[in-house]
This record gives C-alpha cells, structure tokens and sequence, in this order.
C-alpha cells in the first residue's frame, strides 16, 4: 500500500460543459511536487467550491485507487489522468471494499481517519468530458473515500499506506454507501449505520434526523 499520487486544487469558475452555466469548483487538481502537508482542513492549497456539499474536517482529504484507473482505461478505451476523480491522494493496494469506516492510515507524517464514502457527483462527467462516467462511477462503486485528520503532518509520493487501527470491521465502506445512496432505509438499517459511530457527523445527523433515531 502505497501513495501513487498526490494532487491539490485551486477554486476557480468554470462553465458547464452541457449548458453553459458558470459554476465555483476547485475540481481540477494538479500534481503537487515535492512533500505536502495535510492538516484538519485539507491537502496542501487545496480549496473547496461549494463548502455545503464539500470540505470541512470530516472531509479533510480524498482517497482513490490507483486501480480503478485501469478499470476504466479498459471500458472507456482512454487513459485519465490520476486526479480526474478529483482526490488528493491516488493510492495503491486498498480500495471501497478493502477499507472500513474508522480505518486508521498512518501516511508519512500524518494520521488519517476514514470518515465516509465519496457520494459521487456530476463534476466528474463535467471535468473529463465523458458523458456517462459519473454514472458509471455510481454503479461500479469505484467512488473513493474521505479521511478527516487525526496528525497533521508531510506527505508524499511513493510514501508508504500503513494502517494501524480497525475499530469497526464491519462497515466497510462500500457497504456503507449503498445504504447512504438509498432513498429509504429500514429502522435496522438507520440503527446500523448509526452504531458506526466513526461515520462523518453531518451522515449521522442526517440519518437521525430522517428516520427520528437518537444519534
């Protein structure tokens, strides 16, 4: 397990590719040279846009798979970019299914927690260009994950991904996003996501609220 890639972005307008609206992103990530260093708020300079939907210390970093690169070089017939999902750290040997919400990582200097699944937008049919990936992005489940930060601390490619702590086995975090994409949920299935007591607030809070549960 290792880091492949480490990318930051700046927030800047951009218009929509399909019908011309400007819209705040700082989706478009560069390749950052040199060691970088991620704190409670991010990687590096990297800023958010739209800071209901994104950011915050819950959100601190995202995380994808080198893997998933190949994947989609093999059904798109074209190589993206690492950075085209818009994550700060493109990462080798761990993945959705692999990783549990509360996954310890410790990542050069720094202590990352797993907090939540990446919920999958329309920024990424929008950044690369082609129409069905968001979608695809969706089904596969291939969505990358954030991490808010325990240790501040230098990050950099090729570092090595070491996890050192699993308090929750059970809510790996593919799982956990099949649940949190569905319109409505079980009383169990609310409960069981509520006992993953690692799972970012604004998730907990919402799932509490809906379903009337006791967080």
């Amino acid at each position: 397990m290792r880091v492949i890639a480490i990318q930051q972005g700046r927030v800047q307008s951009r218009r929509r590719l399909f019908d011309g609206s400007v819209f705040e992103s700082a989706y478009e990530k560069l390749p950052a040279a040199g060691p970088v260093r991620i704190s409670d708020t991010g990687v590096g300079y990297d800023a958010q846009g739209d800071l209901v939907r994104h950011g915050g210390p819950d959100r601190a970093t995202l995380m994808y798979a080198s893997a998933h690169y190949d994947r989609f070089e093999e059904e798109y017939g074209m190589r993206l970019p690492y950075g085209s999902f818009a994550e700060n750290l493109t990462v080798s040997g761990i993945d959705e299914v692999t990783v549990a919400i509360g996954d310890v990582f410790r990542v050069g200097e720094a202590l990352l927690e797993v907090s939540e699944p990446r919920i999958p937008c329309w920024k990424i049919t929008e950044h690369t260009g082609v129409k069905t990936l968001s979608e695809r992005v969706q089904q596969t489940g291939r969505i990358g994950f954030f991490l808010r930060t325990l240790r501040a601390g230098e990050v950099q490619t090729n570092d090595p991904l070491v996890r050192i702590d699993r308090p929750h086995d059970e809510f790996i975090v593919s799982d956990v996003y099949r649940l949190l994409i569905r319109p409505r949920l079980t009383q169990e299935e609310a409960h069981w996501l509520l006992a993953c007591t690692k799972l970012s607030r604004k998730h907990r809070e919402r799932i509490a609220q809906k379903w009337a549960i006791d967080a």
